[in-house]
């Protein structure tokens, strides 16, 4: 039977971590070590996964983010196959089973993992549904940027959660970007492949991503989008003789395009703060932004009249 350790990175995951570790002890056909690492919770995150006996523990001594925790947990993990999932996520069953077979059947050091969108109502389409996405072929650099770009057509495959084999996370000395708190996941299959890690896509959608009722904010904080500008600006550096010009090309666009999203962030904090001068301002300084901003102010418009509407019921 083949062993499989999930990595669960928690904080403040009181009220819904227990649900996340049966599904991964509810796995079938493989034997299952579970791995929390808590990112110094000021809740009873410790209190919540004490009534699993068999799950380890771990607490960091003071928060640094799901990088920080996943590579602590990441460190601990005595099997083969590693497993990323957020505490307040699940597995289905076979999700385990699954993946390790396109693993095995590949010859595949990470598998990304199809996921699907789960809220009160139940289960919604998988995320690569209709997707044209090459599924267990080896992604090169071009292929993996190619199907997440900051467009409502790309497949956004970064956002699929990796099943790792932690002897090539060894080989290669690879673990998580410490400095981001966002699209971690991203970063690291993007240095995998650039390592030579042979990465492919499951198109089986046994991950589900919990949307929460009554989360109305999608609202980044600029420095989560200048951590991520910097990461990329270092993977060029370090990866440029590796980099065809589909590649670089793809990089830069997503450079711009994550500039955009700072200045976009910086006016709505602006606006948020009730100062339209400033807001004002700095958009004639980025001009280019336009088109992101409109829509981002029109969806936050419909949320405002949508929540007043439900709240008036």
């Amino acid at each position: 039977m083949n062993e499989a350790t999930v990595i669960i990175a928690a904080w403040s995951a009181e009220r819904f971590i227990s649900k996340s570790i049966q599904s991964a002890l509810a796995q079938e056909d493989v034997s299952v070590q579970v791995i929390v690492v808590d990112d110094a919770s000021p809740d009873n995150t410790a209190s919540a996964v004490a009534s699993f006996p068999d799950v380890t523990y771990e607490r960091l001594p003071e928060n640094g983010g799901p990088s920080v925790a996943r590579n602590a947990a990441i460190d601990l993990a005595g099997t083969e196959w590693v497993a990323v999932l957020d505490a307040d996520d699940t597995l289905a069953p076979d999700s385990l089973k699954t993946l390790i077979g396109v693993a095995q059947d590949t010859q595949a050091d990470i598998v990304l993992g199809n996921i699907v969108r789960v809220d009160e109502t139940g289960p919604g389409q998988a995320w690569l549904s209709g997707k044209a996405v090459p599924e267990g072929q080896m992604l090169s650099l071009a292929e993996y940027l190619g199907h997440d770009q900051f467009t409502s057509s790309s497949a956004k495959i970064g956002y699929l959660k990796p099943l790792f084999r932690k002897s090539a996370l060894d080989r290669l000395s690879l673990r998580y970007d410490v400095t981001l708190r966002n699209s971690e996941d991203f970063h690291i299959i993007l240095r995998a492949i650039a390592l030579g890690a042979r990465v492919v896509v499951s198109g089986a959608p046994t991950y589900r991503y919990t949307v929460r009722a009554g989360s109305t904010s999608d609202r980044v904080a600029p420095e989560i989008f200048e951590a991520l500008h910097k990461a990329d600006r270092a993977f060029v550096q370090e990866f440029s003789s590796q980099l065809d010009d589909t590649a670089r090309s793809l990089l830069q666009r997503r450079q711009v395009a994550l500039r955009q999203f700072i200045e976009v962030e910086r006016i709505m904090g602006y606006l948020k703060g009730r100062d339209p001068g400033q807001a004002l301002r700095h958009f004639v300084r980025h001009p280019s932004v336009t088109g992101r901003l409109a829509r981002q102010l029109s969806e936050a418009l419909y949320k405002r009249i949508f929540s007043h509407k439900f709240r008036s019921l």
